[in-house]
């Protein structure tokens, strides 16, 4: 809720400034935000287990790690290939909850758009 305000604040108090748009800066804003973040992100989030090990645990942490997530029945991450997307895919179509969340998301958004239309 608050990022709203910052953001309609920002389009209101900037617009114009500098020679650009508020949406503009908008953009500015928002890119001066994400861009750090997911550098930051990269380098902060460690992976599974499964994957190489991390920069931060030792060889006796990370063994522990996988034997942790092998004794609590998490099976290893595989990579995906055209057989596993195609497999996955299968698998989402098949069941009648993908479509009951694409129904109520669709009545969800066409009833929003209806009330913001007022």
């Amino acid at each position: 809720m608050f990022g709203g305000y910052l953001q309609a604040a920002a389009y209101n108090n900037l617009n114009a400034v500098g020679g650009m748009a508020g949406w503009r800066w908008l953009f500015v804003i928002d890119g001066t935000v994400t861009v750090p973040s997911a550098i930051l992100g990269y380098f902060m989030f460690l992976g599974l287990p499964s994957s190489s090990k991390p920069w931060c645990l030792t060889a006796e942490q990370h063994a522990m790690a996988k034997r942790r997530m092998k004794n609590e029945g998490v099976e290893e991450s595989q990579t995906f290939t055209g057989k596993t997307v195609v497999a996955m895919l299968k698998r989402a179509l098949s069941h009648w909850n993908f479509y009951v969340a694409v129904f109520a998301y669709t009545l969800y958004v066409c009833g929003r758009s209806q009330i913001l239309s007022y």
